[in-house]
């Protein structure tokens, strides 16, 4: 076979998401950069006094994006940045680093059933190692 071709109209080959059971969740996520004095390059700024511009020229930055969990005002009040936010975290086990369920969302053991060895290598898997975690923002 070398060529293959498909009829349909429009409505009835898009591809329909209504099936979507899943509640959207909001995340507190924060972009952070950090550079060496040594990469600073030139340097240029706006005549203008009125309205002030200026920018430098970095040779080299690391970007990371960090998640710090769900967007809710419950979490332990963090400055990162100089921006202080609730950041609730993940919880995490110790472990092996998977995500573990928060309390009444048992829905998350099934995807998190794949064993893990910790460091003594006793075999850990999401039913016995959700007791050993830790909440890490």
């Amino acid at each position: 076979m070398k060529q293959v071709y498909a009829f349909g109209d429009d409505k009835s080959t898009l591809i329909d998401d209504d099936s979507d059971e899943r509640e959207p969740a909001f995340y507190v996520d924060q972009t952070l950069v950090n550079f060496d004095e040594k990469d600073v390059g030139k340097a240029w700024r706006s005549e203008d006094t009125e309205t002030p511009f200026g920018f430098e020229y970095i040779s080299r930055a690391v970007f990371r994006e960090v998640n710090f969990g769900t967007d809710d005002e419950y979490g332990e009040r963090v400055s990162i940045d100089g921006k202080e936010l609730p950041r609730k975290g993940f919880l995490i086990c110790r472990h092996c680093g998977k995500l573990q369920p928060e309390k009444g969302n048992r829905s998350m053991l099934r995807s998190a059933r794949p064993a893990a060895r910790s460091r003594r290598r006793t075999l850990w898997t999401a039913s016995t190692c959700t007791g050993n975690s830790s909440r890490k923002p």
